[in-house]
């Protein structure tokens, strides 16, 4: 490869690449199956060998599988030459990607990205790798904050959220967990279960959200545990419900 640009590869092996190192579009592709390195190492590692057209091709899209890939990206974004290069406004979507383990969770630190890249979306998907749903576990709840009571989820501006095999206490909980996100637009939920049945207490819930003159959120369930099509309705429903309340735009 050119030290320039790249320019001299072949055709075949320029597409190569770059179908190598950027994302399709696959939010609602939860697969533990797709955790292949693309967001950070394609970028970092081929980058400085492209011309200023080609790199923000490269860096449209980032795929954090940890914190050190955050800070990774952090340094990279605050840095000098990053501001007065080519690349300032060229990535457009950062996809977090978290496993429902009892790990520490550590999507509180994309906060300081979410400050920095003004213009870039955020998405988040949470699964349980191990796929098994049969066998709750609290091992597999996912709350990201509870660790760390000093941070709310408003801190990070996520635009979608896809939750897939989590456990969460109650219905309430995943509700209060989508009204802290307060710039959320799409939250999708596959195969969650519920230890406590009951139904979304609306009066435990604080709505942060901004009230614009039309705001839309959509929220999907589907195929959650000992949960009938008709009670997933309901609690989609249920979930945007501040919104319906308040004039709204909005639906489930």
């Amino acid at each position: 490869m050119s030290s320039a640009t790249g320019a001299d590869l072949p055709p075949e092996i320029l597409s190569y690449i770059l179908k190598s190192f950027t994302l399709a579009d696959s939010y609602y592709d939860l697969d533990p199956s797709r955790k292949l390195k693309h967001g950070l190492a394609g970028p970092a590692l081929v980058c400085k060998h492209w011309s200023e057209a080609i790199r923000p091709i490269l860096l449209r899209v980032f795929e954090l599988c940890s914190a050190e890939d955050v800070q990774f990206l952090k340094n990279i974004v605050s840095s000098s030459e990053f501001t007065a290069s080519c690349l300032t406004g060229a990535i457009k979507r950062i996809i977090i990607c978290q496993e429902a383990t009892g790990a520490k969770s550590w999507l509180h630190h994309v906060h300081g990205l979410s400050t920095q890249l003004r213009e870039t979306e955020f998405e988040c998907i949470v699964g349980n790798c191990a796929g098994d749903v049969a066998s709750v576990s609290m091992a597999n709840r996912w709350a990201p904050f509870e660790s760390v009571p000093g941070v709310t989820p408003s801190y990070v501006r996520l635009s979608r959220l896809a939750l897939d095999s989590v456990v969460f206490t109650s219905k309430t909980e995943l509700a209060q967990l989508v009204d802290n996100f307060h710039t959320l637009l799409e939250c999708n939920c596959e195969r969650l279960t519920f230890l406590d049945p009951s139904l979304v207490v609306q009066s435990r819930r604080i709505w942060r959200r901004p009230l614009p003159d039309r705001y839309s959120l959509e929220c999907a369930i589907q195929e959650c545990k000992d949960m009938v099509v008709p009670n997933q309705v309901t609690l989609a429903a249920d979930i945007v419900a501040p919104a319906r309340h308040m004039g709204i735009d909005n639906c489930a």
